[in-house]
């Protein structure tokens, strides 16, 4: 099972890694409803998009230093 976000919900598994108990799991799901909070539903379209196209790689941020560049370039 997996953890994912629909606009202001977070889903956690109660079992397997994905559980209440993964504090980096949570604060990524929570940027997701940040993400809603700013963005809208065009949000959901645009992660189902990068994971079709990118896999795995559309979560490759480049580290602090591309999450930096990221916020430093909006």
């Amino acid at each position: 099972e997996r953890a994912f976000a629909t606009w202001h919900t977070i889903h956690l598994p109660r079992s397997g890694r994905h559980t209440r108990a993964n504090l980096p799991l949570l604060m990524h799901e929570l940027t997701h409803v940040y993400q809603y909070e700013k963005v809208g539903t065009l949000y959901m379209t645009e992660a189902i998009l990068a994971q079709w196209r990118d896999g795995p790689a559309c979560y490759d941020y480049g580290g602090v230093a591309g999450l930096v560049a990221a916020y430093e370039a909006r």
